[in-house]
């Protein structure tokens, strides 16, 4: 069976060469740059829309005019199709200016374009520069459906991108919604919000205030106490290396845990600052 026998019925295999004309931008060289007159498109100004344009103040063939919504592909170094959106404009070279044949859909070619791009990257093996000739690119092999049909696959690829872009943003809403809640529960779990259900089951249980100090001032005696064993060991250490360097300091005793009365009236029973 052939490839042409099974593409579905109406469809062609052709070339992008026999679905529109291609026309490369106009070569400006430097010295005709200027700060006034007509912006440049080059290939930065495509991927960059905030990069820097150059402009050209004089007479320009009509061919090298673009205006809003036309199709463009770049062809050297960094390939891929865009619409144009924005004021007149100059072509640059390195960039076709894109002109569909009769019957063809020029969103469809944009599509068909951007999935050429993807599969002229892979053969470059994932190269982040990749050039073509004009020749090769219009000889590169397509299937092309009638117009209604082109229409229709716009139609549904816009659609479905639609509902991706829906779905990144309930992903973004959730994103944030999870950061809140997050920060919602750390405020909780300091302020006695996120335990009061178990304390009030467990309320007879629970350590009284003067029993929680006692038990912070006992942490706290016997972590100095290991502080003072490991002085106590380094400096002996210090002693018998015949007091070389500093002498290891001494750890201070700790702080008596002490009940702070100052704006506790909101905070849970058994809780002190």
């Amino acid at each position: 069976m052939t490839a042409e026998q099974q593409l579905p019925e109406g469809w062609e295999k052709t070339t992008l060469g026999e679905i529109a004309t291609y026309v490369n931008g106009r070569a400006f060289k430097p010295i005709e740059w200027s700060k006034t007159g007509t912006p440049i498109v080059r290939i930065q100004n495509l991927n960059n829309p905030n990069a820097e344009y150059n402009y050209y103040d004089g007479y320009i063939e009509e061919k090298y005019h673009i205006e809003n919504g036309d199709l463009l592909f770049a062809w050297s170094a960094s390939l891929g199709a865009y619409i144009w959106k924005g004021k007149s404009a100059f072509l640059n070279q390195h960039i076709f200016k894109v002109l569909p044949k009769e019957n063809v859909d020029k969103t469809f070619i944009y599509y068909l374009l951007d999935k050429v791009t993807s599969e002229l990257y892979a053969k470059a093996h994932g190269s982040g520069m990749v050039h073509v000739t004009k020749g090769k690119f219009e000889a590169t092999s397509v299937n092309i459906p009638p117009l209604e049909t082109q229409q229709a696959i716009v139609n549904k690829i816009e659609s479905l991108f639609d509902e991706i872009d829906e779905g990144i943003g309930r992903l973004k809403t959730a994103v944030q919604q999870i950061q809140q809640y997050r920060q919602s529960l750390l405020k909780n779990a300091f302020n006695g919000e996120l335990t009061k259900e178990w304390r009030s089951k467990h309320e007879d249980t629970l350590p009284s205030e003067n029993e929680l100090l006692a038990q912070i001032q006992t942490a706290r005696e016997q972590h100095h106490a290991q502080q003072l064993a490991d002085w106590q060991a380094a400096v002996s250490q210090w002693e018998q290396n015949e007091k070389e360097g500093k002498k290891p300091s001494k750890p201070k005793a700790p702080t008596q845990a002490v009940k702070f009365e100052e704006n506790v009236a909101d905070l849970p029973s058994g809780w002190g600052l």
